[in-house]
């Protein structure tokens, strides 16, 4: 009973972060596709996240009109003072720093695979054993 549910826990794990790593590696390409416009944007403040690294808020302004975002990906140069903003020239809150993309979702679609990976091996090794 128990390695059933170890079997199923990994093909639920799978699929759930499978889902995950789709939604953004279509988010990531609806923004690539659509931040054609390109334009310097100022880091306003860093932000500590973690021991991996900082988040940095970043402003730029498009037709006079000032917008804000934080960068998706740990920052490790705190001295920089302005990033290369990519953004929607007919919606500028879509947007993101050309230097700290966002994920492409590749990382979760891997550790997908091998939780499926896992629970295949679960159902071979059980059914070797009978």
């Amino acid at each position: 009973m128990k390695k059933r549910l170890n079997t199923i826990a990994a093909f639920v794990f799978a699929g759930v972060l499978l889902c995950i790593g789709i939604y953004q590696a279509a988010e990531y390409q609806r923004l690539k596709r659509s931040c054609t416009s390109e334009i310097w944007g100022t880091v306003t403040r860093v932000r500590y996240i973690n021991r991996s690294g900082y988040r940095a808020d970043v402003e730029f302004s498009v037709n006079d009109r000032t917008y804000n975002f934080y960068t998706g990906r740990s920052i490790r140069r705190i001295g920089e003072e302005n990033l290369i903003v990519r953004y929607d020239p007919d919606d500028p809150h879509d947007c993101y720093s050309q230097d700290y993309s966002p994920s492409s979702g590749l990382l979760w679609i891997f550790i997908a695979a091998v939780f499926a990976v896992m629970g295949v091996l679960e159902i071979q090794k059980k059914t070797s054993q009978e």
